[in-house]
Order: C-alpha cells, then structure tokens, then sequence
C-alpha cells in the first residue's frame, strides 16, 4: 500500500556537508499543536533519489516502500506554517541520504508528532 506524501519541503539550509535544516508544511490541512520535546516523522519513499554523497544501497530496496523515522522538532511550537527539522546524513542511511537530496517545493511523508516521554517539571 502506498502512503500519499501530502507534505511539502518549504525550505532547506545545508549548514556544513551533511550538516542541513529542512523546513516541511503540510498541503490541505493545518499543522498539528506540538510541544518541545517530542518528535515527527518523516518519511520519503526508495524510489526517491539519492545525495551523491551517500554510499551506494545494496541490496536495492523495494521502491514502493515507505522509510519513516523520527526527528526531533527544532522550530519553535509558535509557528503554525512550517516546521523544521536538523538532520545529518549519514551515509549508509536509508533516509538521510534521501532527506539530505531533496529541496524546495519536494513532496515528503505528512508529519505527525509523538512524545517518548514527560519531563518532570515539579508541578
């Protein structure tokens, strides 16, 4: 089954090689309330090119597969256009490689938050 990628890259900044910042919005619907510390998914299929500075994927992986993984969120929670992500590549990822070849106007796998844990903030 195919998952629709319904977000959209709405700009980028490479820092240092490998080192870059994707800001994603979703399409046709508003982002979701988030709060520091928890996490998006992002996610881009096999078929989606790779940065040339990654190793080559052996064996080839199924083109229609969905990658997901979870980044945490470094935009502020005040924002309601974007959010934005700090990612590094890693070379023998499936992802980052993916991650770190796409740029504006991209589509990419919507975004959902989740927490992995409560700070305890002694209330």
């Amino acid at each position: 089954m195919k998952t629709e990628l319904n977000a959209k890259v709405v700009g980028k900044i490479e820092f240092a090689p490998g080192n870059f910042a994707i800001k994603i919005a979703p399409i046709g619907r508003t982002l979701p309330d988030f709060i520091p510390g928890q996490y998006g998914v992002l996610g881009l299929p096999y078929s989606a090119p790779r940065s040339v500075f990654s190793d080559p994927e052996e064996p080839p992986a199924d083109p229609d597969k969905m990658i997901r993984r979870a980044y945490s969120v470094a935009s502020s929670s005040m924002s309601k256009e974007y959010v934005e992500f700090y990612i590094s590549l890693v070379r023998s990822g499936a992802l980052t490689p993916r991650l770190h070849k796409v740029q504006i106007e991209n589509f990419i796998f919507p975004i959902f938050f989740f927490q992995l844990f409560y700070a305890f903030h002694g209330r």
